[in-house]
């Protein structure tokens, strides 16, 4: 969808001689955090961003299609199927947002986590939710099929520095009145430091495309014998 900058954005551009992509990106951020909800359950999306004191109003989109509402906060008071997507929102001193993606599900338990992949020594939470909230008791969550924490009464699983031993496949289960029900598995990855380092690109490399960047009117190439230089 093509961003459209409101007119008190534009008159503002131009007197500041900023560019469109020298605006930050709004975001959009999610309360409960959840972005695994049960149908019914409520969400509010709430957006951040610069605006100007004078046009306080906001730019949802959802799927790619815009939303009536111009309030900075977007409600959702019982989630339907059709809620499920991606949600993207816009000030009018911002860009538009990367997308955040809501998925609505249908059970009685669902297994809840502000992300999926989490850096070494960061607290790692799990929520098993059960629909509308009902009591769910001899709560016990499971990696990789194994009984990880057990709860007479549902309570969150909280690691409050996650290793990478605590990486892999989660669900959950409890009794429901009489009846035991589980989660759909989630995939919890904690990323490995020491193969990130390996991935980013070298020093030279760095240097070499910033010199790049600065001479725009020179190609370069590389062969086994060296660097070659050559003029348009």
């Amino acid at each position: 969808m093509e961003q459209l900058l409101p007119p008190t954005a534009l008159l503002l551009l131009v007197s500041a001689g900023m560019q469109a992509e020298d605006l930050p990106k709004a975001v959009v951020l999610l309360d409960p955090p959840w972005d695994w909800v049960l149908q019914e359950d409520s969400v509010t999306l709430k957006c951040q961003g610069a605006q100007h004191p004078e046009d306080t109003s906001t730019q949802w989109s959802h799927n790619g299609n815009l939303i009536p509402s111009q309030a900075s906060s977007y409600f959702i008071e019982k989630a339907k199927d059709k809620d499920s997507g991606e949600y993207r929102c816009q000030t009018n001193l911002s860009m538009q947002s990367d997308a955040v993606h809501l998925e609505v599900h249908t059970g009685w338990l669902l297994l809840q986590t502000p992300k999926r992949v989490f850096q070494p020594g960061e607290p790692l939470r799990l929520r098993c939710h059960s629909w509308k909230n009902k009591p769910v008791h001899k709560v016990t969550y499971l990696q990789d099929g194994r009984g990880k924490k057990y709860f007479h009464h549902n309570s969150e699983l909280y690691i409050p520095k996650a290793t990478y031993k605590d990486s892999g496949s989660y669900f959950c289960r409890g009794l429901i009145g009489n009846h035991n029900q589980s989660s759909e598995s989630v995939n919890i990855i904690i990323e490995d430091m020491r193969e990130l380092r390996q991935r980013e690109p070298s020093f030279k490399h760095r240097k070499y495309h910033r010199v790049l960047a600065l001479h725009p009117h020179t190609v370069a190439s590389f062969s086994l014998n060296g660097w070659i230089q050559s003029n348009y």
